[in-house]
């Protein structure tokens, strides 16, 4: 193998391996926005968020097995073309149902386009804005099968950031875990549990049910932004 050639493979597993910790997100911290920092809180800038760089298919019994890691990585690539085939995306509804969602609550709500680098979740460039504060969230999707024999249950995992704006500063005054489906252990996370519709025995079943299970992600996707909202406007209280 060429220099080129292990560079690229080291970059994929990388990426495998950023995948499934943004997934499992175990070392994520939380903090509550307080009731001062909720108290100030009218008006929110969401940053249009950003689709994953990959949905992954990822048997976690394979992970401890010699190659096994690599045959995740080849099923996530597949599961991600195929669904990018047929233009799906997680990012368009979601950031859709948190606008609504945030509406309802409460909130005046102004949709900031905004630019982020791969795999760093806070590392954001956007418009100005005059919001009281930016809602940044970072999201990750795939199904997960937990010991081999298990089926593949779709998970949504969000991380949310609110940045106070003041004089062009943005200091962060909320930082929570949202998770669908797969229940990681020792997360932190707000966990919301998955329906069985978006369940497969199979690799070769979840990629020839792949529609269905994209419909699974966007399900997992309302429910977190309903919930995140809810969780934000329930400080103000």
């Amino acid at each position: 193998m060429n220099v080129c050639g292990l560079f690229g493979r080291l970059a994929t597993v990388a990426a495998h391996v950023v995948l499934l910790t943004g997934l499992a997100a175990c070392a994520t911290p939380t903090k509550p926005l307080t009731l001062d920092a909720a108290a100030k809180l009218h008006k929110i800038a969401l940053l249009e968020i950003q689709d994953p760089p990959e949905y992954g298919a990822a048997n976690l019994y394979l992970e401890g097995i010699f190659l096994g890691g690599i045959v995740n990585i080849q099923h996530s690539k597949q599961f991600t073309e195929v669904l990018r085939n047929r233009g799906f995306s997680i990012s368009t509804e979601m950031t859709d149902r948190l606008e609504r969602a945030l509406t309802v609550a409460g909130f005046e709500v102004e949709r900031v386009k905004a630019t982020r680098k791969p795999y760093q979740a806070s590392v954001v460039s956007h418009a100005a804005t005059t919001a009281d504060a930016i809602l940044n969230v970072n999201v990750s999707a795939g199904y997960v099968s937990a010991h081999g024999v298990d089926d593949y249950v779709a998970t949504v995992r969000v991380r949310a950031e609110l940045l106070e704006n003041i004089s062009g500063k943005e200091s962060q005054i909320y930082l929570q875990s949202l998770s669908y489906g797969y229940k990681w252990p020792l997360s932190p996370a707000v966990q919301i549990d998955a329906s069985s519709t978006y369940s497969y025995g199979t690799f070769d079943k979840l990629m020839q049910s792949n529609v269905e299970a994209g419909e699974g992600f966007l399900k997992g996707a309302d429910l977190i932004s309903d919930r995140l909202a809810k969780d934000i406007a329930s400080a103000k209280h």
